[in-house]
């Protein structure tokens, strides 16, 4: 996302390019993923069949819009895949540009539900039902913990806001919060604001009752309630360096 519209065909190109050449060495990656595909491998881009051989394997394309992807790449295809509410038009999208033939009779979607179509066999398209995963799903924690969280960041101010620190990640958080008075710690601490962040900001339900737990602890002192904050972050996000 960072790479401007137009440049992005060529950004790929050069990775992909970059990419063959460490297959060859160490057969790795295994597999590469193309999110966001018909940005990097645009319909009529001449470049595609160089970087993308016939034989190619280990790649997962993802995309909204399979008719806006190279002809050449969707001639390589071998497994396509519609999912929830818009796989089934996607897939038709797909069969229509490739110029094959798929029954009309394609089942909608809901959420959880696929499509299967193996191009090698003869039978159309499977109707699927995802197995539902059983571990936590948890997203975003790289932006969480170092990334810049804008204006739903912490602010240190302390009784009288007399300070203006701004905290955009929790990484930051924990190392500012060791080097505040401990005023301006308890101050926060007492009123909740800790939990609350936790809770609207980091979006993390489990730590923000971690920390009203702490917060209502009035035995704790202010450094007894830093390190058992800290902890509670570090078992759950990367820890600061």
């Amino acid at each position: 996302l960072g790479v401007p519209f137009d440049d992005r065909t060529s950004a790929f190109a050069d990775l992909a390019a970059r990419l063959s050449e460490l297959r060859l060495r160490t057969a790795r990656p295994h597999w590469l993923v193309v999110d966001e595909a018909h940005h990097m491998l645009p319909e009529g881009w001449d470049r595609a069949p160089e970087l993308l051989p016939e034989n190619v394997t280990g790649l997962v394309l993802v995309t909204v819009h399979p008719n806006r992807l190279a002809r050449p790449v969707l001639d390589r295809v071998d497994l396509a895949v519609g999912i929830g509410a818009g796989g089934r038009e996607a897939l038709r999208d797909f069969a229509r540009t490739i110029g094959r033939p798929v029954r009309e009779d394609l089942p909608a979607l809901e959420s959880g539900e696929m499509l299967l179509w193996d191009r090698h066999r003869t039978e159309g398209p499977r109707h699927c039902r995802v197995i539902p995963p059983t571990g936590e799903r948890r997203r975003h924690v790289r932006k969480y913990a170092a990334g810049d969280l804008g204006d739903h960041s912490f602010h240190f101010r302390g009784p009288g806001d007399r300070l203006n620190l701004r905290v955009q990640n929790l990484n930051l958080f924990v190392q500012i919060a060791e080097g505040i008075d401990d005023e301006t710690w308890a101050h926060h601490l007492r009123a909740g604001d800790y939990s609350r962040w936790f809770r609207e900001a980091i979006k993390d339900d489990g730590l923000a009752e971690e920390a009203a737990g702490i917060e209502a602890d009035r035995e704790l002192t202010p450094a007894d309630s830093r390190q058992r904050i800290r902890e509670a972050i570090e078992r759950r996000y990367t820890a600061p360096a």
